[in-house]
């Protein structure tokens, strides 16, 4: 906790215990929810693979294999990049409204209409991101570092024949980096 305390958004005054339970909890290994035994079981399993792989008792794992293949859909990708503009419209009012606090004493924070007021002068389009998103297919964050791209998530559907047409929406794209290549 003491490491990540400075990095972690809220937890300023917390001790470290808190800040690191926060840690496991909301970063490390999230699809195991709050089970902090499987945490570390899988932590150990993956610690095995990584020295199995070290001393060349193993082979590395084929990337193309079918268990590591991952659609992301739609709704997720929406869903994902919803998240990360509200984040960053909360952080960037809570910076706001700090500084206004700092310059103007006579502020209050109890007064839901000035606070209203104030927000209102920097808001951001929020569905006009997604809507871009959604046109362009280029997700511009600078949080969504997990994804192994940020353009070319989405496919112009070509009408030039009605089989044509029908196998965009039966195919999973690999992404723009597969769509620019002559092999595949």
């Amino acid at each position: 906790g003491k490491y990540f305390r400075s990095a972690m958004e809220g937890f300023e005054k917390d001790d470290y215990e808190t800040v690191a339970e926060a840690v496991i909890k909301d970063h490390i290994l999230v699809h195991l929810q709050n089970d902090n035994h499987a945490k570390f079981n899988l932590l150990i399993f993956m610690l095995q693979k990584l020295y199995a792989l070290v001393d060349q008792t193993t082979s590395p794992d084929n990337p193309d294999a079918l268990q590591f293949q991952e659609a992301l859909l739609p709704g997720h990708l929406i869903t994902v990049f919803l998240k990360d503009r509200i984040q960053d419209w909360l952080q960037k009012s809570k910076r706001l409204i700090m500084e206004e606090i700092t310059k103007n004493k006579s502020f209050e924070l109890n007064n839901s209409l000035e606070i209203r007021k104030f927000l209102s002068k920097y808001t951001t389009s929020v569905g006009r991101a997604i809507e871009t998103l959604i046109k362009v297919g280029r997700a511009n964050s600078q949080s969504m570092l997990d994804l192994p791209q940020r353009e070319g998530m989405t496919i112009q559907a070509e009408r030039l024949n009605f089989h044509r047409y029908i196998s965009h929406f039966r195919s999973v794209h690999r992404g723009s980096s597969f769509a620019k290549m002559r092999t595949t």
